[in-house]
């Protein structure tokens, strides 16, 4: 659990750092956040849609996908927004190996989470 804690900061940081110097994003902290949600959406709703599909028929409810979206981003409001721990991990500047690393797991991190989009949804729905 704490790897997976240590990846998500590790995103973290380089999107914040990518909002904050970039864009010049007025809340960066909350833009790195919306955009590790919809990545972890994008994941979600692309292997439950396979599932659904080609397993188990389920027709799964667009409001679960809604559920989901609500409490994974309460969760990483709570763990980044509410209690400021982004500027702890801001000055803790977590990387893996080097920043350049850090930003190339970055990058590939959000073209996978688009993968189910771009790729798995449109061969789903061409099954049904």
């Amino acid at each position: 659990m704490k790897m997976i804690m240590n990846f998500l900061d590790v995103i973290y940081y380089n999107l914040y750092l990518f909002f904050y110097d970039k864009t010049k994003h007025s809340h960066p902290q909350i833009s790195a956040c919306g955009v590790i949600l919809f990545c972890f959406i994008f994941i979600i709703c692309g292997v439950i849609s396979i599932y659904d599909v080609l397993i188990k028929d389920l027709h799964f409810n667009s409001s679960y996908n809604l559920l989901i979206l609500i409490l994974i981003w309460l969760l990483l409001c709570q763990r980044y927004v509410k209690k400021d721990k982004y500027m702890s991990i801001v000055r803790k500047k977590p990387i893996i190996k080097s920043k350049k690393v850090s930003k190339i797991i970055t990058i590939v991190f959000i073209i996978l989470s688009l993968i189910p989009l771009f790729v798995l949804l449109p061969i789903v729905c061409s099954f049904r």
